[in-house]
């Protein structure tokens, strides 16, 4: 198992080299599952809350929580990530059915 470990604010610049990170893990870990701790975390901005639901929605990566606030932070990330996977499949769908 592959961990990410995220401290302090996710914003700006620390957006960008967790996007890097993870998607550099992400081919190799093949079958094994990305953890990303979030208990150190204390704020996300728009862009981090878009790759973290990305981060969920794509490869389904498992969330490390420990308190209320980085739970909440999970809680987002895993409801964007399922909305957008479940768009992507209906509009998948929708294209098979017009063909």
């Amino acid at each position: 198992m592959a961990r990410i470990k995220i401290e302090g604010r996710l914003c700006g610049p620390y957006v960008q080299e967790l996007d890097r990170t993870w998607r550099a893990l992400d081919p190799e870990a093949g079958d094994k599952k990305i953890s990303v701790d979030l208990c150190g975390m204390t704020g996300v901005d728009e862009a981090g809350k878009r790759l973290l639901a990305e981060m969920y929605g794509k490869s389904r990566v498992e969330f490390i929580t420990r308190s209320v606030l980085t739970e909440y932070f999970a809680e987002q990330a895993r409801e964007r990530g399922q909305a957008q996977t479940t768009q992507g499949e209906s509009t998948c769908a929708s294209r098979t059915l017009v063909n």
